[in-house]
């Protein structure tokens, strides 16, 4: 999944590997439940954000999203 991410007025695009981890009937809403596990890494100095020596602070940024999404038109705890 490819989006822009804008990190302190810098707007660059940022590619993440997603996975599904599998859709269960959710236990108190009676509604599928699926989830999903997103990844990317992002070079902090591209951003404006790092501007020491790499020898002393590495630029690497790793981000996990781990998500989990219900079937239908609304989210049961929200909607009632």
């Amino acid at each position: 999944m490819t989006g822009d991410m804008t990190i302190k007025g810098t707007t660059l695009p940022v590619t993440f590997d997603v996975t599904f981890n599998g859709k269960v009937m959710h236990p108190f809403y009676d509604k599928n439940n699926a989830g999903f596990t997103a990844t990317a890494m992002i070079d902090s100095r591209e951003f404006g954000v790092n501007m020491l020596p790499e020898w002393m602070v590495g630029s690497d940024v790793h981000i996990r999203v781990e998500m989990e999404a219900f079937e239908g038109d609304s989210v049961p705890y929200y909607s009632d």
